[in-house]
């Protein structure tokens, strides 16, 4: 957690990270994925049989080696919307024996060739079963011995939007899952269930939670809210919210996108590495002393529901579980640079920096404008130079 002290403009800003105060773990499913048949987020992304990149299943080495790089500890599939159609047994055994079918959340032709191994007991007995069973058996003929012990179930995607082939009301969605939610535990106990939720705050989070909620373990809020009131339910609940991986993986709303000869990654790959590589353990409190930032806010809608007086500096702190302190320090400002003590850590700190020629440069095919630049272990104070973080 964050505190911020205004002071004058002129005066210089400082930071004060309190090491000593660890205020809860950091779930590492917040560098999570999401990988949906959508666009070229499985075809042409992940998979793509016949180019020369890709390894002989057809999945894209290149793509597949940066995503390592991130260290993702989950990833959601197969949706989203797709979800609401997809039959599991038309993805599983040999590729050239897949049906393939009209996909009717996204208007394409769904071949099965990426699929996973919908009867929901079915499929988590295909994933997870260890005994002499019929689905159980069938992922060992399939080449997998060993469970894929999946932990993480949705009981359903977005089902209250009238775009879904399956949309329900509140009650009819909540008596469904209930049933669904009763009868997977009874097959794996360990399973963590989650709700499908909207805004957080709605009649229909109200009307599923106030039915299903002994028989599941998490709920999902799919649009979030902003504003006073949400703020404050935020810092209220923190310790019950549990983050949700970054949108789709590849192509669709990503940091990383795929040509016919390579990858590209868009300016946001690289705080989102940094962050996966060194923002894990502990958050720690950290009290900014430092200039403020009074005015406009894009985009405009936005005016009037954040905090007046946000510091010039967003910063963010941690300690890993060997004592290494990380700060995530955002210099909002595109013009003004600042040099600041940080006391409460040591004096010889690492800096990576990312930075482009402006805060809207993009990277494109063969010219990547913004990226992260080298490190280098420097003393303090650090300068921090307009629109870099």
């Amino acid at each position: 957690m964050t505190t911020f002290t205004r002071i004058e403009e002129n005066a210089t800003p400082s930071m004060n990270v309190d090491i000593s105060k660890r205020l809860s773990k950091i779930n590492d499913n917040i560098y999570g994925g999401f990988t949906e048949h959508m666009g070229r987020c499985i075809y042409g992304g992940i998979y793509e049989p016949g180019n020369p990149l890709s390894d002989e299943h057809g999945y894209r080495t290149d793509v597949l080696s940066a995503l390592r790089e991130l260290d993702i500890p989950v990833i959601r599939y197969p949706g989203g919307n797709f979800v609401a159609t997809y039959h599991w047994q038309d993805g599983v055994g040999p590729k050239e024996n897949r049906p393939s079918r009209p996909e009717l959340a996204w208007g394409a032709v769904e071949t099965n060739e990426f699929g996973t191994m919908e009867e929901a007991l079915a499929w988590v007995e295909y994933c997870n079963g260890t005994k002499d069973t019929y689905y159980a058996n069938l992922r060992r003929k399939n080449g997998h011995p060993e469970p894929y012990n999946v932990k993480y179930w949705a009981l359903g995607n977005e089902m209250w939007g009238p775009w879904q082939v399956g949309q329900m009301t509140a009650n009819e969605y909540a008596h469904k899952a209930t049933q669904w939610a009763k009868a997977l535990k009874l097959l794996d106990p360990s399973l963590c269930l989650i709700l499908c939720g909207q805004e957080g705050l709605s009649t229909w989070d109200w009307t599923v939670l106030s039915q299903c909620i002994k028989f599941v373990d998490m709920h999902s809020i799919h649009i979030g809210t902003c504003g006073i009131r949400s703020e404050l339910l935020v810092k209220k609940e923190a310790k019950n919210l549990t983050p949700y991986p970054m949108p789709w993986t590849v192509n669709v709303i990503s940091p990383l996108m795929t040509t016919k000869d390579g990858i590209m990654k868009q300016t946001t790959w690289w705080p989102l590495l940094l962050y996966s590589k060194y923002m894990r353990g502990y958050t720690i409190g950290v009290h900014v002393r430092g200039g403020a930032y009074d005015g406009e806010t894009y985009p405009p809608w936005l005016q009037g529901t954040l905090a007046e007086g946000a510091s010039w500096l967003d910063i963010s702190a941690c300690i890993s579980e060997s004592g290494t302190v990380t700060l995530a320090v955002v210099n909002v400002s595109e013009t003004k640079d600042f040099e600041t003590d940080m006391q409460g850590i040591g004096s010889d700190i690492e800096v990576f920096t990312v930075t482009g020629d402006n805060v809207k440069v993009v990277n494109t095919e063969g010219n990547e404008k913004a990226e992260d630049g080298s490190s280098a272990v420097r003393r303090c104070p650090v300068r921090l130079a307009g629109h870099r973080c």
